[in-house]
């Protein structure tokens, strides 16, 4: 009976190399996953404090054509103004009303859209979605919770 070594396992070490290479193309791709996510949460963060000013913008916006609108129907029924003037500031009021709910739409879209990426748009314990979805948990972002050990 005699053995053999090989004077070098070629095999061995080309499977070597091929698991080396996949493992790094991993990390690659872990890397670059962690840096899309972060930016896209980065992004989300920031759409939505813009849409939360614009929500106060045009809240002031609505108050302030509320106030001139009323003002004018003052006017008109004291005979100091015309009716044309009148439906301006209806119209004035009605444009300032609807860019606030264009602005509260806004908000809530990026929230939902910071949810999405932040990865609490679903709460992972329970399945019964009916209940999850309420009023509150559509308008904030959940408290982390601290991890099992």
């Amino acid at each position: 009976l005699t053995y053999e070594f090989p004077a070098q396992n070629r095999s061995a070490t080309g499977q070597l190399a091929q698991q080396r290479a996949q493992f790094q193309q991993i990390r690659i791709r872990r890397h670059n996953l962690e840096r899309t996510i972060q930016s896209k949460v980065r992004l989300a963060v920031e759409q939505l404090r813009t849409s939360s000013e614009s929500i106060r913008q045009s809240q002031e916006a609505v108050t302030a054509f509320q106030k001139t609108y009323a003002e004018q129907v003052e006017q008109y029924n004291d005979g100091k103004s015309d009716f044309i003037v009148l439906v301006e500031g209806e119209e004035n009021f009605a444009s300032a009303r609807i860019r606030y709910v264009t602005a509260q739409q806004q908000y809530a879209s990026a929230l939902i859209a910071l949810r999405f990426e932040s990865a609490s748009l679903l709460s992972t314990s329970g399945t019964d979605l009916q209940h999850h979805f309420t009023r509150e948990t559509l308008r904030t972002m959940p408290l982390p919770t601290p991890e099992k050990k």
